[in-house]
């Protein structure tokens, strides 16, 4: 997340600034120097070392350092939620959800603005954070005219695109234990908690919270499971025999997964996005164990670029298919452990990305074979739903209710008569796939570990 700054005009002060935009190693001492080191942001904001851009401090502290000029216009920084609520109101607050984003500007322990916000500088550029349903102002008639909405529409306060996911989920589960994995560009598994701890073994690990929309901490672990599903679909029809392609929806258990998962000697490592890899360093690629127990990677990007050839038979589609969403799946129940969700605690797929994959499901829903894995039915993008859930409290009149007030609400509400879910019945082998899927894990980390001498 990148902070979107306001000059004395109203307009954007700086450039547009992406979460891809590298932060070199020096920007990373000298960010470290002033606010704290990767150990001490993560304790006391809850807050993972991403790479690159991806906390909102990092990407104030790389526009002060490299628009200089620019910086000393700016007024206001809010979040990307908070400037299409300024847009279309002319208003400006900030959205907590998204403040409380892994953004290392938010004291989780004292709720309020963390020291870093104070390091850098930016407090009093800070707007108040408003909840979510809070009407924050009307329609502009500039706007109403460019984009036909009626002018006078009212216009609250917004909320962040995965703890909108999230809200549909609370109420269905009426305060009861569960976990949600919201797939995408990212697989973002997030688990409602009571309060926030990070474990020692937590610490330099893509482990944090997010506020939900009633200022509560939602456990969270993410990695990037769309971007690499993509890219690993991509280099396959580089080296395809025959020429083939992997598509992004998968209903059968074939043979293939049988015959992977009872040998458990061939693992897709993942690792081409580093910045949120739960496996930092991992390096992508085919881990082959051999009948020693000693484990060989052959590197994705030697594989993609005709260098070298994978295990056979992994250049055919549907062999390729199978290790790749085992990957996937042995992924997913590393970070629901590591999201300290129970072993009973129901887990919902969300999202474009691997709602609909039959496969998919099947097998996590057996990595987790004392609960529930499932998906809605009656709900087709939970991001959309739970921010109309939000929208429909403006129109009932709540915009002025506390978060324990709204929560109240929510869970008293009829959610349930709206949204079905259906469960996935696991695969086959559940014993075999747990093995696996440990030994895969086992694999990442010692390539891990080993990457610096590869």
């Amino acid at each position: 997340m990148v902070p979107w700054v306001l000059s004395t005009l109203g307009r954007l002060a700086l450039p547009i600034l992406s979460y891809t935009q590298p932060f070199d190693s020096n920007m990373e001492k000298e960010f470290a120097a002033l606010c704290g080191s990767v150990t001490e942001l993560q304790q006391r904001t809850a807050s993972p070392p991403f790479e690159r851009l991806l906390n909102m401090a990092k990407g104030i502290f790389f526009a002060q350092k490299t628009f200089p000029n620019e910086w000393r216009q700016v007024r206001h920084v809010i979040p990307f939620s908070s400037y299409f609520t300024y847009v279309l109101s002319g208003k400006i607050c900030s959205d907590g959800t998204s403040v409380g984003c892994h953004t290392y500007l938010w004291d989780f322990v004292n709720n309020k603005w963390s020291h870093v916000a104070r390091a850098l500088n930016v407090e009093h550029l800070l707007p108040p954070i408003r909840n979510s349903w809070e009407v924050v102002g009307t329609v502009q008639p500039s706007v109403a005219q460019k984009t036909h909405l009626r002018e006078g529409t009212l216009v609250a306060s917004g909320l962040h695109d995965s703890n909108a996911s999230l809200v549909p989920y609370i109420a269905l589960m009426r305060g009861k234990d569960f976990a949600i994995n919201s797939s995408g560009t990212w697989c973002v598994v997030m688990h409602p908690s009571d309060r926030v701890e990070l474990k020692k073994e937590d610490l330099g690990r893509i482990i944090f919270y997010n506020m939900s929309v009633f200022r509560k901490p939602v456990r969270t672990v993410n990695f990037p499971g769309g971007m690499e599903f993509a890219a690993f679909t991509a280099g396959f029809k580089k080296f395809s025999e025959p020429p083939d392609e992997v598509t992004g929806k998968d209903d059968s258990l074939g043979p293939e997964y049988r015959q992977i998962i009872r040998d458990a000697r061939v693992f897709l490592l993942p690792g081409i996005f580093g910045p949120g890899t739960h496996f930092l360093g991992c390096r992508p690629g085919f881990a082959v164990v051999d009948d020693k127990g000693k484990v060989a990677l052959t590197a994705w990007e030697d594989v993609v670029s005709g260098k070298t050839k994978p295990p056979v038979p992994f250049a055919r589609r549907s062999w390729f298919a199978a290790l790749l969403r085992l990957s996937l799946a042995a992924q997913t129940h590393r970070a629901l452990l590591c999201a300290d969700t129970s072993a009973e605690a129901p887990v919902f797929i969300e999202g474009p990305g691997l709602k609909n994959d039959h496969a998919y499901g099947a097998l996590l829903a057996a990595l987790r074979p004392h609960a529930t894995v499932g998906t809605s039915t009656g709900i087709t993008h939970a991001t959309a739903f739970g921010a109309a859930m939000m929208a429909r409290w403006v129109v009932l009149g709540h915009a002025g209710a506390s978060a324990d007030e709204c929560a109240a609400e929510l869970l008293s509400g009829e959610v349930g008569h709206l949204v079905g879910v259906r469960h996935y019945a696991p695969y086959e082998d559940p014993v075999g796939l747990a093995r696996y899927a440990e030994r895969w894990a086992q694999c990442a980390a010692q390539m891990t570990v080993l990457r610096g001498k590869l």
